[in-house]
């Protein structure tokens, strides 16, 4: 546990990290979009594989933000204040675990997770999510565990889930769900 405000890219230069934790700080707002670009670049995209983000309090992620890290396969922003990852993740085309829990966002598209084909774990539990549109999982066919408990989901439509040939584990629970068509 540290009380970082901020991330200077120069620190981050000298690091060649396959694993970075940056969990438990107090970043805040959104992160500068160039702290993982210009000479640092070629270090992380190819080398960075887990970025660990969790217990801050950002509150936006882009893909300028994300998209050197092309290689990652762990991301965990879970516990934040996250109101916006709109294209945050259509670089991270290794990606096999997404943790977005506890935070509020309130939609996704279809766009959202379209080039996230190895994704095998995502979690939305404890978000603002009021509904599932239909078509937001159709590329994601190797999940194996979503997560979309407590948040404010009142419907499920038949074709929500049908693209999820690899789909193990469910969790709906603490939703306000009406109604399953």
């Amino acid at each position: 546990f540290n009380r970082l405000t901020q991330i200077n890219k120069r620190y981050l230069y000298a690091l060649d990290p396959v694993q970075l934790d940056l969990s438990h700080n107090l970043l805040n707002g959104s992160l500068d979009d160039e702290i993982f670009q210009e000479r640092i670049l070629d270090t992380f995209q190819n080398r960075m594989q887990h970025l660990d983000l969790s217990f801050n309090r950002l509150e936006a992620v882009s893909n300028t933000l994300l998209s050197p890290l092309v290689n990652l396969e762990w991301l965990d922003l879970s516990c934040n204040q996250l109101y916006s990852a709109d294209d945050a993740f259509q670089s991270l085309i290794n990606l096999v675990w997404l943790d977005l829990s506890s935070n509020r966002l309130v939609k996704f598209n279809e766009s959202n997770f379209a080039v996230n084909t190895f994704l095998q774990y995502l979690n939305l539990s404890g978000n603002r999510l009021g509904q599932v549109d239909r078509g937001l999982f159709n590329t994601l066919t190797n999940l194996v565990i979503l997560d979309l408990s407590h948040n404010k989901i009142e419907n499920i439509e038949e074709n929500n889930f049908g693209a999820l040939e690899s789909l193990a584990e469910l969790y709906i629970e603490g939703n306000p769900i009406r109604s399953v068509s």
